[in-house]
């Protein structure tokens, strides 16, 4: 589903990535972990497009998508949330989902007049999902309140809800639990539960390590811009390298 090779990134004189090279597979909740600095939000935005990466390639369902903008590498199906989460504050909450529906008829300004069915089935239709998404993350009652209004907790929720309206093959989540109470961490984890079994696979990128201990089939460790690590999350709990990044407790409490 998605691969890397030998992704590198520099700023200046400072090797951010450094021969960054794994396969997903098969794996359905795999998630990367490290300390701050190690260089995990930098490849989370070279692998959705935000930022392009000095060498390497990023093979994502069989097809090259480096160098592509992140709406192109979006509509193939990789869809990537932010720490801080994007919403257009200004529309309501259900308005933000349906802005995230992807190839909507109706944005072409020529097919309001030859297809106005069609657009109109596709609306009923994306309402129909939007609801359902709210429903889901518990926003029904927030369904026509500005996005801007909303706490923080429910704009990462809603973030996620976009993500999900855009039909996504593969989510990225870059630290989804950094600044929410632990109420809604337990929330995020069934959500996320209930997403890989309808076919959704997920990369978490991530500092709760018990979160993805909990959650995640596979465990990648970064540190200073390498890859230190990849297997299971119990084979991680015993590797020399991930307890030189983190301490034996909080690695035994995860």
């Amino acid at each position: 589903m998605l691969r890397l090779e030998n992704i590198t990134k520099r700023f200046g004189g400072l090797t951010v990535l450094n021969n960054i090279s794994f396969d997903l597979g098969t794996s359905g909740i795999t998630a990367l972990i490290g300390p701050n600095g190690s260089g995990k939000t930098t490849l989370a935005r070279s692998i959705t497009g935000l930022c392009q990466p000095d060498r390497g390639k990023i093979v994502f369902d069989g097809q090259e998508i480096q160098g592509l903008p992140p709406y192109r590498i979006s509509r193939k199906g990789l869809v990537g949330t932010f720490q801080q989460p994007e919403l257009f504050p200004h529309l309501s909450t259900l308005d933000n989902l349906l802005a995230a529906a992807p190839r909507q008829t109706g944005e072409m300004i020529s097919s309001l007049f030859f297809y106005p069915g069609q657009i109109d089935r596709e609306e009923r239709n994306n309402r129909e999902e939007a609801e359902e998404i709210l429903e889901m993350l518990s926003l029904k009652t927030q369904r026509d309140v500005m996005a801007g209004r909303l706490n923080f907790c429910k704009r990462k929720l809603l973030e996620i809800g976009r993500t999900l309206m855009a039909h996504p093959l593969l989510v990225l989540l870059d630290e989804p639990t950094a600044g929410v109470d632990p109420s809604l961490i337990g929330q995020l984890s069934l959500l996320i539960k209930e997403q890989r079994k309808k076919g959704i696979r997920f990369l978490l990128i991530e500092h709760n390590l018990s979160f993805v201990a909990a959650l995640s089939e596979r465990l990648m460790v970064m540190a200073s811009g390498n890859l230190v690590f990849c297997g299971t999350p119990a084979e991680a709990r015993s590797d020399k390298r991930v307890r030189e990044v983190y301490s034996a407790r909080s690695i035994d409490n995860a």
